[in-house]
């Protein structure tokens, strides 16, 4: 089984614990107000991580199929685009998470915002094969 980094077959397992618990451990920080910017932080982390290790299998030539969002495709240019784009997120709502009062209004908006960049991302591989 090809693997996005290279790493001896005995840390894989333990590797892809880590990156549930990163993942798991960023959800949470981002649910509790006080440590809502370390959220974001662990999210570009882990997104640069993810990116080097996708630019690292692609440059060596390696056909690794992409389990993201369902996708199976290899990776490759366009999931270090959508990794920018997450990143990008990341990065905003680290410069403006604050911790003033949530307003009904903006949390609906932001609520909406999310949940239509989610299905994008959700669907960017296919969105992109449409423009191929």
């Amino acid at each position: 089984m090809a693997v996005l980094a290279p790493a001896p077959p005995a840390a894989v397992g333990p590797l892809a614990v880590a990156v549930v618990a990163a993942e798991g451990a960023i959800v949470a920080a981002l649910a509790v107000g006080p440590l809502v910017r370390v959220g974001f932080a662990l999210a570009l982390g882990l997104l640069g991580a993810f990116t080097i290790a996708i630019v690292s299998a692609y440059t060596r030539e390696k056909r690794v199929p992409c389990a993201c969002f369902g996708s199976g495709s290899p990776v490759g240019p366009r999931h270090v685009v959508r990794n920018g784009i997450l990143a990008a997120v990341a990065l905003a709502g680290l410069l403006t998470a604050g911790g003033g009062p949530v307003h009904l209004a903006g949390a609906g908006i932001a609520l909406a915002a999310g949940l239509i960049g989610g299905l994008l991302m959700i669907t960017f591989d296919d969105l992109v094969e449409l423009f191929e």
